[in-house]
């Protein structure tokens, strides 16, 4: 599955169905407040916490092996959602860039290494 902007949570379910009962709590609960949920809610709620966490090195490796996706979207709008829920905060916290840096891919890195030089 080609992840967008529309199908986001279904497609973190497939990457990580070990966590598919909670993104799609996540989702139910989220479209009590919004018709589509944003992508940026499922990267803040998923994605970071598996880039940064102490969990398996393979999940996290597989977190940044999806970043890289994003970030290259042909979706700009997923694009630009990974850039602003997940490279900023890493730009801005050099704790978490550190615990995130070893599983980030070659996208990721040369992107995020920009933005920490352009500051």
């Amino acid at each position: 599955m080609e992840p967008t902007w529309y199908n986001f949570a279904d497609f973190l379910t497939l990457e990580f169905p070990e966590l598919r009962s909670d993104i799609e709590a996540s989702y139910f609960e989220w479209l009590s407040v919004t018709r589509d949920p944003y992508p940026h809610f499922f990267l803040d709620e998923f994605l970071i916490p598996i880039l940064i966490g102490d969990g398996e090195s393979t999940a996290r490796t597989r977190a940044g092996a999806i970043l890289d996706r994003l970030l290259l979207s042909p979706d700009e709008d997923l694009a630009g959602a990974a850039l602003t829920a997940v490279l900023e905060p890493l730009r801005d916290n050099p704790e978490l860039r550190e615990r995130a840096w070893p599983f980030l891919g070659e996208t990721a890195r040369e992107w995020l290494g920009r933005l920490v030089d352009s500051r």
